[in-house]
């Protein structure tokens, strides 16, 4: 397919599409349309594609030509994610992994602030099966050890079992018992713990969500020993879940949160940190010199082409829209219910626009995801999960997906 592309998360291979154009809820080649159950750049365009309003918002910022120092868009957006969540302060990035890199040197430098040395509080905790980004860092501290393995380690990680993601966990006192057996707590290690770092629902490991009891027995840990605590909601935030933020509901609340792809529908590279007051004032505490303390943010950070499109999005998710994703959510989950019947199914589980349907091994979900292609229907595969992503426009696109998939299955 490609003598120069080097692949990276889509492959160049003879079967691969090579897209043109997207509107609503498919993309086209220059043959056919799919129906797009990825939303485009992984679960980003939650519109749909090519939303309109999104669209002409970012039309003004390029017909400003206005590239970089401090703008009106910024500071519009800031104030609005700030409103929208209860945070104190915004950082803006360029994607997921840079601001999970930015997060995890946020975590350092409040750690100095806070008395520790260099080396005190280095310790991350994270999630077996995480994902967090590409930079070296954030591959460090994910919990796929196969995928960093080659690496060096920039950051001294942690990871807890695939307990904390274990819908079989009802009580605090089962989930502090699983707590015990890790080695973070067996070694004693907690005091040089400086930050944990997880997903609330875990998207590359095939729709997990972190388990009530277990997030709150971890979290307690974090408290005692002043360990912050960072979401990384680049998956499940801006609404995804049928809340804007998936951590909503947990207590005590992350001190850190990330935010990107379906922040600006997919349609222009923009991540987002919020931070606490508490962070806020570790950080700007750390020195006098804004070059020692601000050590994150690049050259396209929070471009104010990205940050119009964002604030469109924010504005068309209003309460009306937030209990449509909830409302859609039932009828995905209801639908997909009806694949239960298959021998080769062997869980359904997910929230919102995420969903994932657990087959008997990756072999089979590659091939149905391979067969769904030749359906004309995307979605993707995490290991024997079929992962699917729906955007807010779907309806009956749903209703497609599921009859195409029980001829599949049928026959399995």
């Amino acid at each position: 397919m490609s003598d120069h592309l080097l692949p990276s998360y889509e492959s160049c291979n003879a079967d691969t599409p090579v897209f043109v154009r997207g509107h609503g809820s498919e993309i086209e080649t220059t043959q056919r349309s799919f129906l797009d159950f990825l939303c485009g750049a992984y679960c980003s365009a939650m519109l749909g594609h090519g939303d309109r309003d999104v669209r002409k918002a970012m039309m003004r910022g390029f017909s400003a030509d206005l590239i970089g120092g401090l703008h009106q868009p910024a500071l519009d957006l800031a104030a609005e994610l700030c409103s929208r969540t209860g945070y104190a302060r915004v950082s803006y990035g360029t994607s997921g992994s840079e601001a999970a890199d930015a997060a995890i040197r946020m975590v350092y430098q409040c750690q100095r602030t806070a008395g520790y040395g260099k080396d005190g509080k280095s310790i991350f905790v994270t999630l077996k099966n995480g994902f967090h980004g590409t930079t070296l860092a954030t591959l460090t501290t994910s919990g796929f050890r196969r995928r960093a393995e080659t690496l060096p380690a920039p950051v001294e990680t942690r990871i807890l079992g695939p307990w904390v993601t274990d819908p079989a966990i009802g009580s605090t006192e089962q989930a502090r018992e699983a707590l015990a057996a890790e080695a973070v707590e067996r070694e004693g290690l907690w005091p040089h713990v400086g930050g944990f770092l997880f997903e609330p629902i875990q998207g590359v490991a095939g729709i997990r969500s972190v388990n009530p009891h277990c997030y709150r027995v971890i979290a307690e840990r974090c408290r005692e020993h002043g360990v912050l605590i960072v979401a990384d909601e680049i998956t499940t935030g801006v609404g995804r879940t049928g809340r804007f933020l998936a951590s909503e509901t947990f207590e005590p609340r992350p001190d850190i949160v990330l935010l990107g792809k379906a922040l600006t529908n997919g349609e222009f590279p923009l991540s987002a940190v919020l931070i606490t007051e508490e962070v806020w004032r570790k950080l700007d505490g750390m020195s006098d010199d804004p070059s020692e303390k601000y050590l994150f943010g690049s050259t396209f950070a929070g471009h104010p082409t990205g940050c119009l499109a964002a604030l469109a999005v924010l504005k068309k998710l209003d309460a009306k829209k937030m209990a449509w994703i909830t409302t859609l959510g039932e009828m995905t989950g209801a639908l997909l219910g009806r694949l239960r019947q298959y021998q080769a199914v062997r869980a359904i589980r997910g929230v919102g626009l995420m969903w994932g349907i657990e087959l008997r091994d990756a072999h089979e979900s590659a091939a149905v995801v391979a067969e769904l292609l030749r359906s004309g229907i995307r979605c993707s595969a995490e290991g024997k999960v079929l992962v699917i992503f729906p955007n807010l426009r779907m309806n009956t696109e749903l209703l497609q997906l599921v009859e195409r998939l029980q001829e599949i299955l049928a026959v399995r």
